[in-house]
């Protein structure tokens, strides 16, 4: 329940944090990104691309952040010897209760990508997400006629052939961005819980080596002590005195 808990308040903290800030579309004012830069059905394949890539490198540096001595999980204080990386954690210059707080956090999110805390991963995440719809609504109602000659991009009239295209795109859009949220939506959940299992995992496998090694010792132990004899011999009696 508790990991249940911190995804969604790691969920519903970015989610009003990027409504805060993208008002409109003064979103393409950042650079662009490879799928808005065309009109096709390859932009989504791009776009997939694109998180794919984002949260491989992002799973990476976690497992490489992870594993350096000394790391711990969120929860876990191992009697004070161990240090968290700042890196897991929402970077100490967000101040939410500030003035523009969660806009200036999100832009701070935004220019460390080295942050790899489940709320930047959201917010990081989620930019490409609504950058990614925005583009696809603007495709949506018209058609490209590059294949056919027709040049740029641009508004059709509405025949029964044309009409049967563009409402056939507009579904494969509307699907795509419906799956889209939803793909996220786990990834994310998926991360933010990999993020305290992982630590959980390494230590019980260290534990579980520390067990073989104690249980190698005790072999050992036991093959010197059957070279003593079980029994008295040439004795009436089966106790020492």
């Amino acid at each position: 329940m508790k990991i249940l808990k911190k995804i969604l308040v790691t969920l519903v903290a970015s989610f009003i944090t990027m409504s805060v800030v993208y008002g409109g579309y003064t979103i393409y004012a950042a650079g662009e990104h490879e799928f808005e830069k065309t009109t096709d059905e390859s932009a989504m394949e791009l776009y997939h691309t694109e998180m794919n890539t984002l949260f491989n490198d992002k799973f990476a540096a976690a497992v490489k952040i992870l594993k350096e001595k000394g790391v711990l999980n969120p929860n876990g204080t191992n009697n004070g010897k161990g240090v968290y990386n700042p890196k897991l954690k929402v970077p100490a210059a967000c101040d939410f209760a500030a003035e523009n707080g969660a806009q200036k956090c999100k832009q701070i999110c935004k220019d460390d990508t080295s942050n790899i805390s489940p709320y930047c991963v959201s917010i990081q995440s989620l930019d490409t997400y609504i950058r990614y719809t925005l583009h696809l609504q603007q495709i949506q109602g018209t058609i490209d006629f590059s294949n056919l000659g027709g040049g740029a991009m641009r508004m059709t009239p509405v025949t029964d052939l044309v009409y049967r295209q563009i409402q056939k795109r507009d579904d494969e859009i509307n699907k795509d961005i419906e799956q889209s949220r939803r793909v996220l939506e786990v990834t994310l959940a998926a991360y933010n819980e990999f993020l305290t299992a992982y630590p959980i995992h390494t230590q019980y496998s260290l534990i579980i080596k520390d067990l073989i090694k104690y249980k190698n010792k005790l072999k050992d132990i036991r093959f010197l002590i059957d070279q003593f004899p079980s029994t008295f011999t040439n004795t009436t009696s089966t106790k020492c005195s």
